[in-house]
C-alpha cells in the first residue's frame, strides 16, 4: 500500500522531471546563445534529468517493490548527480563572469570539495555509518549521515560567497538567478538533514534551474539581436559613405558647369542636393524606422539630381498608393 508521502514525493519528482527536459530541449534549440553558455546548460539539464530519474527510480524501488542492490544504485547515482549540478553551477559562475576557470580560485575550491564527495560516497556503499539499504530493502541513514552532505553544503556556500564578492560583474538579474539555484536546494539540503520527508529539494532544483536558464539566456538573446542592429547599421553607414564621395564630386561638377550654361537650373540642382544632403545625414543619425513618406522625399530630391545630370536619359514615375506603413532609413 503506498502512503500519502510517497505519492507526493512520485509527484514532485514527475514535475521536476518534465521542467528539466523542458528546459533541456529548450537550450538544444536555441542557437543565439553563446556556445559555452550552451554546453554548460545542456550539461546542467542532462545532470538533472540523470538526478530526478534516479530520485524517481528510488522512490518506485523502496516504497513499491525492487531489490536492495536497484534501490542502492539509485540512491548512489543521485546523490553522485546532484552534486554534480553543483559543480557545473560553479562553472557557470566563473564563466558568466568573463574569467577562466583554469585560474579561477571559485574552481580549485569547489572540484577539491566535489572529490571528497565522491569519495564519501564510494566509502558508503560499503559501510552503515553514513546510510545503508537494508537486506529487506528499507534505507536507513547512519549515524554521521550529515557528514556526507558537509561538502555539498560547503560547495553551494563556496558558490554564494564568489557571487556576492564578483555581484558587479553581473547584471542584476543574473544575481537574483543564481542566487535562487544556489539558496532554494541550500535551503533544502540543510532541512533533510534533520528531517526526511517530502523531498522538495527535486523540484526547487529543477525550478532554479530554468530560471537560470530563462534569465541568461534571454539577456544573450537580448545581445544578440542588439549586435545584429549595430552590424545593420554600420553596414548602412558604410554603404552611404562609400556612395557620397563619388556621387557628391559627380554632382559639384554638373552644377559648376551648370552655373554657366543655365544658372536657373543650377538653382535648382543646389537646392535639391542641398535637400538630399540634409535627408542623408538625418537619416544616418537615426537608430529606428521612419515613415515612407519621408523616405519617399528623401528618394524624390536623390532622383531630381540624378535627371539633371543625365538630362534626357532617365525618366522616373511614382506609382506609390500605399504610403501609411515605415521601413528603415535609406531603404529606397
Amino acid at each position: 500500500m503506498v502512503d500519502i508521502m510517497t505519492l507526493v514525493n512520485l509527484s514532485l519528482d514527475s514535475a521536476a522531471l518534465i521542467t528539466v527536459i523542458i528546459g533541456l530541449l529548450l537550450t538544444v534549440v536555441n542557437n543565439t546563445i553563446q556556445k559555452w553558455s550552451k554546453k554548460l546548460f545542456i550539461v546542467l539539464f542532462a545532470i538533472l534529468t540523470v538526478y530526478i530519474s534516479c530520485n524517481l527510480w528510488s522512490s518506485v524501488s523502496l516504497e513499491i517493490t525492487g531489490p536492495a542492490w536497484a534501490s542502492q544504485l539509485a540512491i548512489f547515482l543521485e546523490s553522485l548527480t546532484s552534486s554534480g549540478a553543483m559543480l557545473i553551477l560553479t562553472l557557470m559562475l566563473i564563466h558568466n563572469c568573463g574569467e577562466n576557470y583554469k585560474r579561477s580560485p571559485l574552481f580549485f575550491t569547489g572540484l577539491p570539495l566535489f572529490v571528497i564527495y565522491c569519495a564519501l560516497l564510494v566509502v558508503t556503499q560499503f559501510t552503515t555509518f553514513i546510510y545503508y539499504i537494508t537486506p529487506d530493502n528499507v534505507y536507513m541513514r547512519g549515524p554521521y549521515y550529515f557528514v556526507l552532505l558537509i561538502p555539498a553544503v560547503l560547495i553551494m556556500v563556496v558558490n554564494l560567497v564568489w557571487l556576492f564578492i564578483k555581484r558587479k560583474k553581473l547584471e542584476r538579474k543574473q544575481v537574483v538567478a543564481f542566487s535562487v539555484f544556489i539558496l532554494a536546494p541550500m535551503i533544502c539540503m540543510v532541512v533533510q538533514i534533520f528531517v526526511y520527508g517530502i523531498m522538495f529539494i527535486v523540484l526547487g532544483s529543477a525550478l532554479g534551474a530554468l530560471y537560470l536558464m530563462v534569465v541568461i539566456q534571454s539577456e544573450q538573446i537580448g545581445r544578440h539581436i542588439q549586435q545584429k542592429e549595430k552590424i545593420a547599421q554600420q553596414r548602412a553607414s558604410i554603404s552611404v559613405l562609400q556612395m557620397r564621395p563619388h556621387f557628391i564630386y559627380n554632382t559639384m561638377t554638373s552644377i559648376y558647369y551648370l552655373c554657366e550654361q543655365d544658372p536657373k537650373t543650377a538653382q535648382q540642382v543646389t537646392l535639391d542636393f542641398t535637400n538630399y544632403l540634409r535627408k542623408n545625414f538625418s537619416a544616418i543619425a537615426k537608430d529606428g524606422t521612419i515613415p515612407f513618406t519621408e523616405e519617399l522625399e528623401h528618394t524624390r530630391a536623390y532622383l531630381a539630381v540624378e535627371q539633371i545630370r543625365f538630362e534626357g536619359e532617365m525618366f522616373v514615375e511614382f506609382d506609390t498608393p500605399h504610403t501609411a506603413f515605415k521601413l528603415p532609413p535609406l531603404t529606397l
